[in-house]
């Protein structure tokens, strides 16, 4: 049986050179970075090397499995994923990989290997979230040789708490890079460092932002019952201050 595995490489240049050195060795094989396919009798030994990185085990299925949770209500098992795994991006196109992740609530794996829902349906048809077709149509034009893996399961169900956690602390860091923004234009609305033009229009961008924070936030909580609501309540006091300003200055908040 094929089995995957995703690993957090070492800071360490020699560190992570050292690894994959010995993974080759093992009869692995490099998919992109630290993703790698192995065989069942390499597993072993691969973990063992990997034991002191954090490591996701994947395997093929051929039905697709739902997640599961246990009584308190908390995931246990992902259930069937689709995984995509990149070359991350020169500068340049590293900003548009970034908005597009902003835009897709799937769970990191590891730098350049994301795992979404197997099942599109969840989506929606509003094309305003990111599934796995769509982040692999886009991210084919960063790195044409870019892998997809679908129907895959998590092996080592003990990591799914740390990577819920992830998913879920990518969703709070966007929300407070979204409070600073109003902060930001509150003080240059005050300061009248900034025109109305200009003020409206990062107002408008930041709301889009927030937006596309709720849906994927309610994405989480449908797929994997992630409860994101306290974070979510944390914006507004700062959104208010925004609209007050800008009704006082302007007359306006559209």
């Amino acid at each position: 049986m094929v089995y995957y595995v995703a690993y957090k490489a070492p800071g360490e240049l020699r560190d992570r050179s050292q690894i994959v050195r010995r993974l080759r060795t093992l009869g692995c094989r490099q998919i992109r970075r630290s993703f790698w396919q192995l065989d069942k009798e390499e597993l072993g030994a691969a973990m063992k090397l990997l034991q002191s990185n954090f490591a996701v085990i994947l395997k093929r299925t051929r039905e697709i499995r739902k997640p599961v949770f246990a009584v308190e209500g908390t995931c246990s098992e992902l259930g069937s994923l689709v995984v995509v795994a990149y070359k991350i991006p020169e500068q340049g196109k590293k900003g548009e990989v970034k908005n597009l992740l902003k835009r897709a609530p799937c769970i990191r794996l590891c730098r350049g290997v994301y795992a979404f829902s197997q099942r599109p349906e969840r989506f929606g048809r509003s094309g305003s979230l990111v599934d796995a077709r769509d982040f692999w149509g886009h991210i084919r034009e960063v790195d044409e040789n870019a892998v997809m893996v679908p129907r895959v399961v998590v092996v080592n169900n003990q990591v799914v708490e740390t990577l819920l956690a992830d998913a879920k602390s990518r969703v709070e860091r966007e929300v407070q890079s979204i409070i600073v923004g109003h902060k930001i234009l509150f003080q240059k609305v005050k300061r009248d460092e900034i025109d109305r033009q200009r003020a409206i229009r990062m107002m408008r961008r930041l709301r889009r932002r927030f937006l596309n924070a709720k849906k994927v936030a309610a994405f989480y909580e449908n797929w994997l019952r992630i409860d994101l609501s306290n974070i979510l309540a944390r914006p507004y006091p700062a959104v208010r201050k925004v609209r007050t300003v800008l009704l006082e200055r302007y007359g306006t908040v559209r």
